[in-house]
């Protein structure tokens, strides 16, 4: 009896033990996820705020770039009204041109490298 009451014993001790080391992977697995969800989150956050501020700095030199440009045309047409119609013709082209093909130039990029990025 006294064998048994030992073995016993000893295998309570052993289950005792693998709980233990079940419920400290299981807390190293979470704080695995915990830290992956964050650099994700911020990879992705940087590569939002990245995105706005290159946008933004474009929008910046597309806007001198046009009053520049009309600026010349006005004094070459002698109308600076001219000047400013051409280069607006010369956006709403450019416009039509991203609206048309938007899907292969903005949205099919952006959706791959955001799945590149939350892998």
């Amino acid at each position: 009896m006294e064998v048994n009451k030992q073995q016993h014993e000893g295998m309570i001790e052993e289950i005792g033990e693998s709980i233990g080391y079940v419920n400290e992977y299981a807390s190293q697995r979470l704080t695995y996820f915990k830290l992956k969800a964050v650099e994700r989150g911020a990879l992705a956050g940087s590569a939002l705020i990245t995105l706005f501020l290159i946008s933004l700095l474009g929008l910046f030199v597309l806007g001198f770039a046009g009053i520049t440009l009309g600026l010349y045309l006005g004094q070459y047409l002698d109308s600076y009204t001219l000047g400013f119609l051409s280069v607006t013709g010369v956006f709403l082209l450019l416009l039509l041109f991203v609206v048309i093909f938007r899907r292969q130039l903005i949205t099919n990029p952006l959706v791959a490298s955001l799945i590149q990025l939350l892998q």
